[in-house]
């Protein structure tokens, strides 16, 4: 069994299992798909894209795309790492995303997770939750560098540590989050934390929309946070080239709420 894993970071998040011979089932990255497997993926892929893209229109156009250039010979004589690659771009080409991402991946028993990986885990207590530091500079200038928004699974825990950190800065006079070179992560934890810049009630920061089930999902700021809100000190948000996904909402969210001004730039 061969697994080729579409992912979209805001759209949808599946994968295509496609069965094949027993002599197929272990083959490399590195060696040729066969034509007729190469449509068969094509073809699963392209009818996913067109059911669950938001967009419909932008959906049906991408299918309608891959499975053109399928037929035109343009997968041919590709290896499944090659055919990863190539679909990758031709999927953000065409749909101006560049969160779609199509790779090759044997499959593989899934891991029991234990204590160990878990606390081993990037995303997790190893790396503090991604809150790398917090400190306080001359003038009374809060400093909070964020290197990841974590993961669902460590929403809980990743709250105190957000929580510990503002808690910190509480008494800042002004306040600089470091998000360069910090690609994202969850909304969740995201809308924890902007909780501490507001004294408002639930403000509702974005809301999700899923076509195919006709559903919505609002994220949205908690009210009662532990310790001091800090809304009324100036916040700057620090921002590069690597600061994507949902860390870009985030500046993107304080900044049109009108409660921090963005700087670019590397660093120096």
């Amino acid at each position: 069994m061969k697994r080729l894993i579409l992912s979209n970071r805001y759209i949808f998040i599946f994968c295509i299992i496609v069965s094949s011979f027993s002599a197929h089932a272990q083959k490399e990255s590195n060696q040729i798909i066969q034509n007729g497997e190469v449509k068969i993926l094509i073809d699963s892929i392209a009818k996913l894209v067109q059911h669950y893209y938001i967009l419909e229109q932008t959906g049906r156009d991408v299918g309608a795309f891959i499975k053109k250039k399928q037929k035109e010979g343009g997968y041919n004589n590709l290896s499944y790492k090659e055919f990863g690659n190539q679909l990758t771009t031709d999927l953000r080409e065409n749909s101006n995303n560049v969160h779609m991402s199509a790779f090759y991946s044997e499959q593989k028993e899934k891991r029991q997770e234990t204590i160990l990986s878990k606390k081993l885990d990037h995303a997790g207590e190893i790396s503090n939750y991604g809150h790398k530091e917090a400190k306080i500079l001359n003038g009374n200038i809060g400093y909070l560098k964020i290197t990841h928004f974590t993961k669902w699974k460590f929403f809980e825990e990743a709250k105190t540590t957000v929580s510990n950190s503002m808690n910190f800065l509480q008494n800042t006079d002004a306040l600089i989050v470091d998000v360069r070179d910090n690609p994202g992560g969850f909304e969740d934890i995201v809308a924890y934390l902007t909780s501490y810049f507001f004294d408002a009630d639930s403000i509702n920061l974005q809301e999700y929309y899923c076509r195919y089930q006709n559903s919505r999902r609002k994220i949205r700021t908690t009210k009662e946070v532990p310790g001091k809100k800090l809304s009324t000190i100036a916040v700057f948000i620090l921002v590069n080239r690597g600061t994507g996904s949902t860390t870009e909402s985030f500046a993107y969210i304080l900044k049109h709420l009108n409660r921090a001004t963005i700087n670019w730039g590397d660093y120096n």
